[in-house]
């Protein structure tokens, strides 16, 4: 008799602290607590009139940090910035695209696991100018390309995931000494999904392990996750490459960063929540970053706005694409002035 009393007791308990847990736990709008602004990597792009999609690319002639040393490049740059500023910016992200051989006006020329000369003074000159327009933090990105993408690989290929770590490593102190808060994205959108290959699971891992011997994760995102194109309607895709990151992460002694970023264009709300609910099932209780979304689009806002969550959404960083998705499909607005998400 006194065992069964306790045992309903005890049962009662239980199901109290389980009723408790779940009725304390927070679901609100998605809200940004900070302001973001966008991600900056163009200083100009081709006139509208080419063709939409498939078209000419508009972008590649003006890679800011390939230019920055050129006549007017700078002094444009600098306007910009303090344009985006004055309009309520007050984070950008950085995308770093490059390959081994780069040539063009984007594509930075990674050989030997380091850039020029030039091309490292122009980085640090452009950081330089961020601070000095008022931004209080940035975020730089890492777009390999071509044979430095995994996704590219046939094979495990040592060779360009050591240019790609010494990359990172021997940048890492211009960013960190540039004097303005940081967080760094490992690869852009390289968040596997569990049907892509392993050496790009093995890829996301020893870069993990790399980066986590070296710095830490204080600073890092990690690798932020793709929610899909035009045709995915809901958050499966985003779930599917955040369970398989995450379990990544898990593998390692170093477990998962401490903030995730996730990029959302179509069906935002619907993927957003899905995302939630499946770091929510995992007991995650990380906060995210919206890394990439359509410039200063109403429509995307309200989808923001509209969802639930139950963890912090920190800012967004929009990039420069309208919604109509002009142009070459890619970018089709420069300068990215406006940003309404915030």
């Amino acid at each position: 008799m006194f065992s069964r009393c306790m045992f309903r007791v005890g049962m009662f308990v239980k199901i109290f602290v389980i009723f408790l847990t779940v009725s304390m736990t927070s679901v609100f709008a998605a809200v940004p607590i900070s302001p973001g602004g966008s991600n900056y990597a163009w200083y100009k792009i081709d006139a509208l009139t080419q063709p939409a999609p498939p078209g000419p690319n508009c972008r590649e002639s003006y890679g800011i940090i390939k230019n920055y040393h050129a006549t007017g490049v700078r002094s444009m740059v600098q306007s910009q910035l303090q344009s985006m500023n004055s309009a309520g910016q007050e984070r950008l992200r950085i995308p770093i695209f490059f390959m081994r051989g780069a040539q063009g006006g984007t594509l930075l020329d990674s050989s030997g696991g380091n850039f020029s000369l030039q091309v490292r003074d122009n980085l640090e000159d452009f950081l330089s100018d961020i601070k000095s327009s008022g931004f209080r933090e940035i975020e730089v990105g890492f777009f390999p390309q071509a044979n430095n993408s995994p996704l590219n690989w046939s094979a495990w290929n040592e060779s360009y995931f050591q240019e790609n770590w010494n990359l990172i490593f021997r940048l890492h102190p211009l960013i960190a000494g540039a004097g303005i808060h940081y967080k760094i994205d490992l690869g852009n959108e390289f968040a596997p999904a569990s049907s892509q290959s392993q050496w790009h699971k093995n890829y996301v891992k020893k870069m993990w392990i790399n980066y986590n011997l070296r710095f830490g994760k204080a600073d890092t995102v990690g690798f932020s996750v793709a929610s899909g194109a035009n045709g995915v309607t809901d958050g499966s895709l985003a779930v599917d490459r955040y369970n398989t990151t995450k379990n990544i992460y898990e593998s390692t002694l170093y477990g998962s960063p401490y903030v995730w970023e996730f990029h959302f264009y179509e069906y935002l709300e619907e993927k957003l929540e899905d995302v939630d609910a499946a770091m929510t099932s995992r007991g995650d209780n990380s906060s995210i970053i919206i890394g990439e979304t359509y410039y200063n689009d109403s429509a995307s806002w309200y989808d923001i706005m509209s969802a639930s969550i139950s963890r912090t959404l920190w800012h967004v960083f929009q990039w420069p694409l309208s919604a109509s998705e002009g142009c070459d499909g890619h970018v089709d607005v420069s300068p990215p002035v406006q940003f309404q998400y915030y």
